[in-house]
């Protein structure tokens, strides 16, 4: 009987090992990705309040759109797509308030 079993343990590493690294180097661009989305969705919010500063009409709601798609290979060969949709109520603070005041109806 044979009391190394070193040759058995290379074995078993030779054939663990690359998957191992396929999947951490799979995990490591999936968490790009969710980066990048992340990125963009910030991106996103700062063109809406970029508009919200911009605005000067008495109420209306923007709806912006943003995508990201990205290639991930490694285990699995696959393309990620995610859809953003975000909106924002413009309103005129001053604006709102002279409306208010010409429509309240004060009986003195």
């Amino acid at each position: 009987m044979i009391k190394s079993k070193r040759g058995e343990e290379m074995v078993e590493a030779a054939m663990i090992l690359p998957i191992l690294v396929l999947i951490i180097f799979s995990m490591i661009l999936f968490m790009l990705y969710q980066y990048q989305c992340h990125q963009n969705q910030i991106a996103l919010h700062h063109d809406l309040f970029q508009t919200l500063d911009e605005s000067d009409v008495v109420f209306d709601i923007e709806v912006m759109e943003n995508q990201t798609i990205a290639h991930i290979a490694g285990t699995v060969d696959l393309n990620v797509e995610k859809k953003q949709k975000e909106r924002i109520y413009l309103f005129s603070a001053a604006e709102c308030i002279r409306i208010g005041e010409m429509l309240s109806f004060d009986e003195e």
